[in-house]
């Protein structure tokens, strides 16, 4: 029998290597809290896996797996696997809590003379990493999708006055930060 895999929720999944005899009718999956102790038997039919369900969370159940022929006779045991089926507690969380950030356009200068400027980059998540970013000039129309970095190359909308660079960060669980901001005055 191979391990048991797909422990969620309340049930386990187990699977196990096809009998080959022509006169095979089916298996038997057998499960218990204690090794070499079975409390509970299923007949799962003729198929090479079967999720046992309805099991307590935080519990170790063993199983053992037997083929049945089509005259009734059981087969030997297989060897015995086991699995702990994961407490609720202990079930991973979804991460739906967006990263924060900060942007300053070349270094935090109140004024340049050039439409092309540098953003500086901060940004961090408090359950995992930063992997993305996108800017806009307006807030509305954003750039594509582009690998965090901690700067990047940005041109400045054209005309003179002030100009207000936006930025969003993504992360690793998909979640993008409201957007911040940064602003300059662009003079020659």
């Amino acid at each position: 029998m191979h391990e048991p895999s797909h422990r969620h929720g309340s049930g386990i999944r187990i699977a196990w290597n096809a009998n080959t005899e022509a006169d095979l009718a089916g298996y038997n999956v057998y499960y218990g809290t204690s090794p070499g102790k079975y409390s509970a038997c299923i007949n799962v039919g003729n198929v090479c896996s079967y999720k046992v369900d309805n099991l307590t969370q935080g519990k170790t159940y063993y199983f053992i797996v037997t083929a049945l022929d089509k005259a009734g006779n059981e087969s030997a045991d297989s060897a015995e696997v086991s699995a702990t089926l994961p407490s609720a507690a202990a079930s991973p969380s979804v991460d739906t809590t967006p990263p924060t950030g900060n942007i300053a356009i070349n270094g935090n200068a109140a004024y340049t003379s050039s439409r092309a400027v540098t953003l500086t980059l901060s940004a961090s998540d408090g359950s995992g990493r930063v992997v993305a970013m996108r800017f806009s000039n307006d807030g509305t129309t954003w750039s594509g999708e582009s690998t965090y970095a901690a700067t990047q190359a940005w041109a400045l909308s054209k005309g003179y006055g002030v100009k207000k660079v936006y930025a969003r960060f993504k992360d690793a669980s998909g979640n993008w930060s409201s957007p911040v901001s940064d602003k300059i005055t662009y003079w020659w």
